[in-house]
């Protein structure tokens, strides 16, 4: 039997599967000790489980309970062709609300990288009592126009020809490029380059149809709570430029912007001390430091 992504992570999760009523069986994983803090991870488009694969050792040494969970198309969730729409946040956010209600959980945590930083910002305005603040890692308003994403979707003008034109599934080198890392960790990155190699092209187009969907300008001034937003300075996918809409759309909450110097959009990948690095921000944030 081949390895998947999890094996290659090299982690000791509770691997669990919950049947939801929006017809997907949902992928989730557990660590840390149950009577800690419930922290719910939500990673980036493509990343799967692996995304947090060094922050949550740290967490769950410092007594956090993480609930990692997979959304649709990433990892061993469920993967449905949603036709054009395609995977939106709004659907994502269904899914994780259903979860949240299905295990009761309360007083959570949310962590939110990416386009798992977009759902975050829905929950805050569907389920506020459910949660007790919000961590929004390299984070954005609108995504509709953004030409990274763009760029994955119908091509890049330099050889990459987009999605539609790979039915076989996308060349290793542009799955290569895309979870390119500097991390010392030969496991980590494996184990993120063998979860898109396995990611099926169904899951591809409705991820990025679904997030070339996403603005948020309507309700996140609806956001309220504690939020901290953490950005790595050197991400190209949400640039400053997205960083200055999200703080002119942040108005109705208590907000705490650290720029991590140097950091990618991916900027918990970089290294195992960029890792830790936000771990210590998200600790300090839910105060267990």
């Amino acid at each position: 039997m081949s390895k998947t992504y999890y094996d290659y992570a090299e982690v000791d999760w509770e691997q669990k599967y919950l049947d939801l009523d929006t017809g997907v069986r949902m992928a989730y994983y557990e660590c840390g000790p149950k009577d800690g803090k419930t922290v719910l991870l939500i990673h980036g488009v493509t990343d799967g489980c692996v995304a947090w694969a060094q922050i949550a050792p740290v967490l769950e040494k410092a007594g956090c309970h993480c609930y990692i969970v997979e959304y649709r198309g990433n990892g061993m969730t469920d993967k449905p062709d949603m036709g054009p729409f395609g995977y939106t946040g709004e659907l994502l956010a269904d899914d994780i609300i259903d979860f949240i209600e299905k295990l009761d959980l309360q007083e959570i945590h949310v962590v939110g990288h990416s386009y798992g930083s977009l759902i975050t910002q829905i929950l805050a305005v569907k389920i506020p009592q459910r949660c007790a603040d919000y961590v929004l890692i390299d984070t954005a308003v609108d995504c509709r126009n953004n030409p990274v994403i763009l760029s994955v979707r119908n091509g890049d003008g330099d050889g990459f020809k987009g999605l539609d034109h790979y039915p076989d599934g996308l060349p290793d080198s542009f799955l290569q490029e895309w979870t390119a890392m500097g991390n010392e960790s030969k496991s980590f990155r494996a184990a993120a380059l063998e979860h898109v190699r396995q990611m099926p092209m169904v899951s591809w187009k409705n991820l990025m149809d679904g997030l070339l969907q996403f603005n948020s300008t309507a309700f996140i001034g609806d956001i309220h709570g504690d939020v901290l937003v953490l950005w790595g300075t050197e991400d190209d996918i949400f640039p400053k430029a997205d960083q200055d809409q999200v703080k002119a759309g942040l108005t109705g909450c208590n907000v705490k912007y650290v720029d991590v110097d140097g950091a990618s959009h991916n900027g918990f990948w970089d290294s195992m001390v960029m890792a830790e690095t936000y771990a210590d921000h998200i600790l300090d944030f839910i105060g267990k430091k």
